[in-house]
């Protein structure tokens, strides 16, 4: 096994050579004319649905099989990556911006004390500080303890929208009940 093999990358690899093979049949369709396009189409989406299906499998593979997931975005208005990576004990190495700000909270002293940590968090986004990020998730791994409850935790964490959605319709009864003149 190379090196490829070992980090998905002749997957990958392998799924690109078929969406390419998928995007020529499709061309050699559509010039064959509309006729022809629309009988072998239905087939053709069902390629495209098992590319995208395997393509996502080895998304999910890579982020369950990985110790943390380094997500070092400028901007980010909401953010699956690092989701993902909670739910799969990945620990998210994120930059403090938008949605990654918004879910992961950062592995500090204070925070594993209070059992609250769940990744690693660095703002601002820059070379320094993101040595720095990655020196502190190195650390941490080597606490093999610590690093599992914080995986556990990070696991277990509710991203759902329940709690949000329950704090909004309490405002909103509350809202509705006493009216501004």
């Amino acid at each position: 096994m190379d090196d490829k093999d070992q980090f998905g990358v002749s997957l990958e690899d392998q799924l690109a050579k078929w969406k390419a093979k998928i995007d020529a049949s499709k061309a050699q369709a559509e010039k064959k004319g509309p006729i022809f396009f629309d009988r072998y189409a239905a087939d053709l989406e069902k390629m495209l649905g098992k590319y995208e299906k395997a393509r996502y499998k080895l998304t999910l593979l890579r982020k369950g099989g990985s110790d943390a997931l380094l997500v070092p975005s400028r901007f980010e208005p909401c953010g699956l990556t690092q989701l993902a990576a909670l739910r799969y004990g990945s620990l998210p190495v994120v930059s403090r911006v938008g949605g990654l700000a918004d879910t992961v909270v950062d592995a500090n002293e204070m925070a594993l004390a209070s059992s609250a940590g769940t990744g690693i968090v660095f703002s601002p986004v820059s070379r320094e500080t993101l040595e720095i990020a990655i020196d502190r998730t190195a650390a941490l791994w080597r606490q093999a303890m610590v690093w599992r409850r914080v995986q556990v935790r990070a696991m277990f964490t509710d991203v759902s929208w329940t709690r949000p959605a329950r704090r909004y319709a309490t405002l909103y009864r509350e809202l509705v009940a006493h009216p501004q003149p």
